[in-house]
């Protein structure tokens, strides 16, 4: 067998450096792939980046207030402490024609405490009556017709002696093109219901639904004895529902971002919705969802929802000390 020499001399022991117990060090094979590799992905993932960013950017540009709104609502709202409790009123507006004073519709507050691990979905009925600062008592949805969502967060805020954090509006419209986006949501009823406005009918059982029918089952309340409170419940267990939808379709995230940020508005800044989003998932498995009852009464010729103090202070009491909502608050019809 050929032996290796150094300039043709047989090496001596001393010769050859030897590594460990006695073995030579063995050659290192330069890794060209993985620089090659390192070069060709580094860049994709940078511009990856920087498309996400310019893409989060843009969708909170189109999703926020216009500044002369934006400023007013900073006056009657104050932004939580990382940990502390959370709310956003969500309000769900019907804008029939172009140009139409919007109306609010569908009013939620919605309330988050990490202290107790336990979220609240809490409808009120458009035609509850309170008292509307600078105005007197009148039905709630008129706060938001007086002094849009400045004048309706502070309604609210006194309503349930808590502060609302957060404001966003979205338009019924965009909820039939989030379904679609979806390929439809699975939604129980118990009843059909034929909205003909939409020229839609709401099928009896449990199915998935397209988008339209989403739509009219949220707006369906002549089909039930006590009318909008079951429509509350129904408009509740629809956004659980889409909420759930997404949750399995993350790659329809940013399709359906933009669905809303067209249809609506909100004062929340990104890095609030990434972290309200995290706090509400987190509590998903203890969300409350509830209304405040009323009972339908006529004052001076009009019609108003008028509601039990001591019911209302037992909502807020389970909404500050995380407890279970009181029966009245969740019973059905």
């Amino acid at each position: 067998m050929a032996r290796h020499t150094i300039g043709g001399v047989k090496p001596s022991a001393s010769d050859v450096q030897l590594d460990g117990e006695g073995e030579p060090p063995k050659e290192k094979k330069p890794r060209r792939w993985l620089k090659i590799t390192l070069l060709l992905t580094v860049p994709w993932i940078v511009l990856g980046g920087i498309v996400v960013f310019m893409w989060a950017k843009s969708f909170e540009a189109e999703f926020a207030m216009d500044p002369e709104e934006a400023a007013k609502v900073a006056g009657v709202t104050e932004v939580p402490e990382s940990g502390e409790p959370m709310s956003i009123l969500l309000v769900g507006t019907d804008e029939r024609t172009e140009g139409e004073q919007a109306r609010a519709d569908s009013i939620i507050f919605l309330y988050t405490n990490p202290d107790h691990d336990r979220s609240y979905m809490i409808s009120v009925q458009r035609d509850t009556r309170v008292n509307i600062p600078g105005r007197g008592m009148d039905k709630i949805n008129h706060s938001y017709a007086f002094g849009e969502a400045p004048l309706l967060i502070e309604t609210v805020s006194e309503l349930f002696s808590l502060d609302v954090n957060y404001f966003m509006k979205v338009d019924f419209e965009s909820l039939e093109q989030v379904v679609d986006a979806l390929g439809g949501v699975q939604f129980e009823t118990d009843r059909s219901c034929m909205d003909w406005e939409l020229d839609t009918n709401v099928r009896k059982g449990d199915l998935l639904r397209p988008g339209r029918e989403a739509l009219a089952i949220v707006r369906c309340r002549k089909a039930y004895a006590d009318g909008d409170f079951s429509r509350m419940a129904n408009q509740q267990a629809m956004i659980a529902a889409i909420a759930d939808e997404m949750a399995s379709k993350p790659t329809s995230l940013p399709g359906i971002a933009g669905i809303i940020a067209e249809h609506g508005s909100t004062n929340m800044k990104l890095s609030a919705m990434i972290g309200t989003g995290r706090a509400m998932l987190g509590t998903r498995d203890n969300l409350e969802k509830g209304k405040l009852p009323t009972k339908g009464t006529k004052i001076s010729g009009v019609y108003y929802g008028v509601y039990d103090q001591d019911e209302l202070d037992g909502i807020g009491d389970a909404m500050r000390n995380g407890l279970p909502l009181p029966e009245y608050a969740t019973s059905g019809e």
